[in-house]
């Protein structure tokens, strides 16, 4: 009577431990879907990231590019200011030396 006692205390017993064995077995079930959720979370953030690296080294790019179209026409620009200034000195030279000339034709 005692052995049997004893054989349903440590039946009792095993059926408690196969249940606690169960329970942790789904917590380490649902533990594992979410870190796998988390990595792809992170996953997805990490290729969100680079795209976004990706498009701001693109615009960068680009506006160097722009920049640089910029200081080549300021160039182009100066360069045709001083022909400008160039040309107009000549024909103001030119201007006084008609004035001369019509001076010189009008005393004759």
């Amino acid at each position: 009577r005692l052995m049997k006692e004893r054989l349903d205390v440590g039946a009792r017993d095993a059926e408690g431990l196969r249940q606690r064995v169960d329970e942790m077995e789904l917590e380490k079930a649902e533990f594992e879907a979410r870190a796998s959720a988390s990595r792809d979370k992170g996953t997805l953030h990490e290729k969100q990231l680079k795209a976004s690296q990706e498009r701001q080294d693109s615009l960068v790019a680009e506006l160097r590019k722009q920049s640089d179209v910029i200081v080549e026409k300021n160039i182009e620009l100066a360069a045709l200011k001083e022909e400008m200034e160039r040309h107009r000195g000549e024909a103001s030279q030119g201007q006084a030396e008609a004035a001369g000339v019509q001076k010189r034709l009008r005393g004759r």
